[in-house]
């Protein structure tokens, strides 16, 4: 047991791994699997983090510049504050692929955090890219204003290039006010970036006692989904089943479908900001929501405040989605709604 930092790796230099390398069972203070304080990581073979455990990072702490050429496993890792898998400070750059003709795929699975700001499988303020396929799934988050066991960006930027899959992520918070936390699948604040290139399927994610089961979006923030988008059997217990955008941006240049989503009220959507299905008449894209729930409030499908406004340029149908009161496709008070 190592009770400072980087129980298994601490590297303030340079470190190049060429063979297959694996990491587990570590303890430390800030990550137990690699702390990588400023330095250079190269792993120039495939990389598994497993079973390990600290504070913050429990899998990956990272302050330099970390390449996973051949793909990486971080899963079941234990964070007893905040980032199970992975946790990515503002310094910070993880690249997994060499670049587009040489892409590698991560899977974050099964991490778990416990502090007060969640960020169960990835937590990032850097730049992250992935040029490869991207799992990120079954990961916990919990405590007072967890956000995010999927996936949580605070003022950082991240690319994935290829297929999204974040499933099945849970964060139960303890906190009583559920309008401060948010994010089961995803959360992206502080105008943070997130740009999601290839096909993006983010299904069965569920936040307790916060604001959007799938994706939080708030906070003068960005997400891009530059191909299709699949938002399905998210849940919260608020407001935003699939989605809640406050005072930021959300880009879908594909087509949409948001399905069998549960909340409190705006099961599909919720929006008090702008929401663009397509770039323009020339480049439309079309909007699908079925059988969302609100199950005590209004807008089964959609939800759009007085602030809101939703550009869909091409096709918007909405089936089946039920409210309890008012809006079981539709409720919008909104300034644009086309």
């Amino acid at each position: 047991m190592v009770n400072n930092n980087g129980g298994a790796i601490y590297n303030k230099g340079y470190i190049t791994c060429n063979g297959n390398t694996t990491i587990a069972y570590s303890t430390a203070r800030l990550g137990a699997g690699i702390y990588n304080d400023g330095g250079t990581l190269i792993c120039t073979g495939p990389i598994h983090v497993h079973h390990n455990k600290a504070p913050y990072g429990a899998g990956v702490y990272n302050s330099g510049t970390i390449q996973f050429q051949q793909g990486a496993i971080i899963d079941y890792n234990v964070a007893t504050t905040n980032g199970g898998g992975i946790f990515n400070n503002a310094s910070g750059t993880i690249t997994v692929g060499l670049d587009e003709t040489h892409p590698a795929d991560i899977n974050v699975s099964f991490d778990t955090a416990s502090g007060s700001f969640g960020q169960g499988g990835i937590g990032n303020s850097g730049t992250i890219i992935i040029y490869g396929k991207t799992t990120i799934n079954g990961n916990y988050a919990s405590k007072a204003f967890a956000r995010a066991a999927g996936l949580y960006n605070s003022g950082g930027t991240i690319i994935c290039k290829g297929e999204v899959n974040i499933l099945d992520n849970f964060v139960e918070s303890a906190t009583s006010s559920p309008t401060s936390t948010g994010g089961g699948g995803i959360a992206n604040i502080s105008a943070g970036t997130i740009n999601f290139e290839g096909t993006t399927t983010i299904n069965n994610n569920c936040h307790y006692n916060g604001l959007g089961g799938g994706i939080y979006n708030a906070g003068k923030s960005t997400i891009n989904f530059l191909s299709t988008a699949t938002l399905n059997n998210n849940y919260s217990s608020s407001s935003g089943g699939a989605i809640y955008n406050t005072k930021s941006f959300i880009n879908f240049k594909g087509n949409v479908t948001i399905n069998g989503n549960s909340a409190t009220s705006s099961a599909g959507i919720y929006n008090d900001s702008v929401i663009n299905i397509g770039t323009d008449i020339a480049h439309p894209a079309n909007l699908v929501l079925n059988e969302d729930t609100a199950r005590t409030g209004a807008g089964g499908g959609i939800y759009n405040t007085a602030n809101g406004t939703i550009n869909c340029y091409g096709n918007l149908t909405a089936t089946n989605d039920t409210s309890k009161t008012t809006g079981g496709d539709f409720e919008t008070f909104a300034q644009e709604l086309r």
